[in-house]
């Protein structure tokens, strides 16, 4: 995905709104996964659809803001060495929760390279 490697090229660059994106990214899903309809993925679901926009309109490229969408919502949940490890059922949870939303498809194929990347899926 172009968009990851303009990512990480402006990480290597010491770019200070992408590592600014992704925190404020990181707190918009705290905030998100504290609602009570995050607790159901029907509802969750729903939720996710509405806040997408957030995440596009918070970064200079809305391609971008669905990529680190996809980022922080799986990666929050990943360790190094060890993975998923036992937060593997939360992070199905949101994987599963985004597919059944009405999120834009160029939102989920970013997700399923994410997943597929971090060992999620195959």
């Amino acid at each position: 995905n172009i968009k990851m490697f303009y990512t990480i090229k402006l990480l290597m660059e010491g770019d200070h709104t992408i590592i600014t994106a992704y925190e404020k990214a990181a707190e918009k899903w705290n905030e998100i996964m504290r609602q009570p309809e995050a607790a159901n993925v029907e509802e969750f679901s729903r939720l996710i659809s509405v806040k997408q926009f957030w995440f596009e309109s918070h970064c200079d490229d809305p391609a971008l803001g669905r990529e680190i969408m996809a980022v922080t919502a799986l990666a929050r949940y990943y360790k190094p060495i060890i993975g998923f490890s036992s937060s593997m059922n939360k992070a199905r949870y949101i994987y599963q929760g985004i597919k059944s939303s009405k999120c834009s498809d160029d939102l989920k194929v970013c997700l399923d390279r994410v997943a597929k990347f971090l060992g999620l899926i195959d």
